[in-house]
């Protein structure tokens, strides 16, 4: 609680009692003078806000006090406008490029700044001049099992590849390994100058019981013009781990040097690992993984879902002594995926998603065959066509179309796969909670301010890219304690965005509020969120956990508001001076009660 003195009424009287009766009498001695003075203080144990003491002979003998600060009053009329300022002035800008400049070597700019009648300003930004060329990188290649580097090239070896900076502070290794060996070849016999070349040489080549061809060197040329200075070529050489491009691994090579026009161009490549070799004829890496007999049967035959959906899918497998209730042991490697692609634009594995599939051990339809089923979920929205793929050694594919297996550069859009339809989900907020501050307690009538977070994933905060549009709100609430937020005792306020927040995460909106209680008591208060206009998120204040669930609410979800009560006084104080006492006297009342001082003594 709080009092406030609006107004003070002062007065004075003096009373004087004059005997009626003889003549006068003689004059009497000169009293003793008494000395009055007054003290302004700032605090007083009897007045807060501070006074003035009155002293007789410096012994305080009353003590007025004042007023505390009323509130402030109303604000005042506007003053008439001024006078219009003089017009600016509008600066004439000019730029002028120039070849040569007394102060640029290789040219530049002039920039030409007039204002009025003054005297133009030039200001000359100069090019910058050709520098030196650059050193070049040297490059060392060497044999990786004649250095001391770490390397997984294993008995096929490899090469190490040094590229050192000219001035020898940046050093770059890295480890080409050669291909493993691989399937025995035809031979080729090469024989150097036959003699049907000549002077010039050449070779003569036999591959495999084939006819022999030869090869001649063709006769030494008129010695040409000396070139331009060469350009030593930048080689860049980075890893390329085992998948889609190389099965084994590899290197992406990627070589800058200068073409004919003397522009730096770039040429890049990949080079993989090769497979393990063997000696075996007729080599076969797992010879116990069977082949695939039949895949397909794909379910549903079609698919409408929206983002937000999970879309169950199916296809059947049948491996002969194998699948279903034949018995087989088909082991760790034996697996089957889902996949979908953008509708109309071919099969190409490797740009299409895959999901894991599970066998549904549930199945009994068909007791040879095995059923697999996978889950498609957060799909964005489009079209797409959907297959299986099943392995049983984990390298080689079999796909699995809707009436059976297909291969990949065969593949029929509408024959071989069913069609997947994906509408817009609906938009939801992601997380939200009113952040700043948690407990307020303020005046009534005291304005104040809510703030919260809000996250839409993909348009919220300056990592959003989408606009929300004008449905979009945020709202501070407060309600009785005891009550709930969507039982009509809470007031709801509207929010504003708060423009480049200092406090929000890149992903957040910040939203503030200006709140005004009217009414003492002790309030609940949160947030809510709309997209729509329509549906509310509610926003508890908790870190870990935001949204909140209605149905549930209780006073923990929310933090509080205490509004305390302001109450005005008018205070009227007024004093008596009585002559006729044996000692002076104030007396001074507020309301219905009053105080007496004597002598600087209180009595009430």
């Amino acid at each position: 609680m709080r009092w406030a003195i609006r107004s003070v009424v002062l007065g004075a009287t003096v009373a004087l009692v004059a005997a009626c009766g003889g003549s006068e009498g003689p004059q009497g001695p000169p009293g003793d003078a008494t000395e009055l003075e007054t003290e302004r203080f700032e605090e007083h144990d009897d007045c807060p806000a501070g006074g003035v003491a009155v002293l007789e002979d410096g012994v305080e003998t009353v003590v007025i006090c004042d007023g505390q600060r009323g509130e402030d009053g109303d604000r005042g009329e506007d003053g008439d406008p001024g006078d219009p300022g003089n017009d600016g002035l509008t600066p004439t800008v000019t730029a002028e490029r120039v070849d040569t400049h007394e102060d640029c070597e290789a040219g530049g700019v002039v920039v030409t700044v007039s204002v009025g009648e003054s005297d133009p300003v030039e200001t000359v930004v100069c090019d910058g001049e050709d520098g030196e060329p650059g050193p070049s990188p040297t490059i060392e290649v060497q044999d990786v099992d004649e250095t001391s580097v770490a390397h997984d090239c294993g008995e096929a070896g490899g090469y190490l590849i040094t590229v050192t900076s000219a001035d020898g502070t940046d050093v770059q290794n890295t480890v080409v390994c050669n291909g493993a060996k691989g399937d025995d070849g035809t031979s080729v016999f090469i024989e150097e100058d036959p003699a049907e070349c000549g002077e010039a040489g050449g070779v003569e080549v036999t591959i495999g019981n084939e006819a022999p061809f030869t090869i001649c060197n063709g006769t030494t040329g008129e010695q040409g013009e000396p070139g331009e200075e060469g350009f030593s070529p930048v080689v860049e050489v980075t890893d390329v781990e085992p998948g889609e491009t190389c099965a084994e691994g590899g290197v992406h090579v990627a070589i800058t040097s200068l073409d004919e026009d003397g522009e730096e161009v770039t040429d890049e490549f990949t080079v993989c690992n090769g497979a393990e070799g063997s000696t075996d004829p007729d080599p076969d890496p797992d010879p116990d993984a069977p082949a695939v007999d039949f895949c397909g049967d794909l379910a549903p035959s079609s698919i409408e879902m929206t983002e937000d959906d999970v879309a169950d899918v199916y296809a059947q497998v049948y491996i002969d002594g194998y699948t279903g209730e034949q018995g087989g042991e088909l082991g760790e490697n034996y697996a089957a995926q889902a996949g979908y692609g953008v509708a109309g634009e071919g099969f190409n594995a490797a740009e299409w998603t895959w999901v894991d599939g599970e066998l549904n051990e549930a199945f009994d339809a068909n007791p040879s065959n095995d059923e697999w089923m996978a889950g498609f979920s957060e799909v964005e929205a489009g079209s797409y066509r959907f297959v299986y793929r099943v392995t049983t050694d984990g390298e080689e594919w079999t796909y699995c179309g809707a009436n059976g297996i297909f291969e990949p550069a065969d593949f029929d859009e509408a024959v071989d796969s069913n069609p997947m339809d994906v509408a817009e989900g609906e938009l939801a907020v992601d997380y939200c909670r009113a952040s700043f501050p948690f407990n307020v307690s303020v005046d009534e009538g005291e304005a104040f301010e809510l703030f919260a977070r809000v996250v839409v994933d993909g348009y919220t905060g300056v990592d959003g890219t989408e606009d929300l549009g004008e449905d979009y709100l945020a709202q501070a609430g407060y309600g009785p304690g005891g009550g709930h937020p969507t039982d009509g005792s809470w007031t709801w306020i509207d929010g504003d965005i708060v423009v480049d927040s200092q406090h929000a995460n890149d992903n957040e909106d910040e939203w503030v509020s200006d709140v005004t209680i009217n009414d003492a008591g002790t309030y609940e208060h949160l947030y809510r969120v709309t997209l729509d206009g329509e549906n509310w998120t509610y926003c508890g204040t908790e870190d870990t956990e935001g949204i909140i669930d209605l149905s549930e609410y209780d006073a923990s979800d929310a933090r509080t508001i205490t509004v305390s009560e302001v109450i005005e006084l008018d205070v009227f104080l007024g004093w008596d001076f009585v002559a006729d006492e044996p000692e002076d006297r104030l007396i001074a009342s507020i309301g219905d009660g009053f105080a007496m001082f004597s002598d600087g003594d209180e009595n009430d």
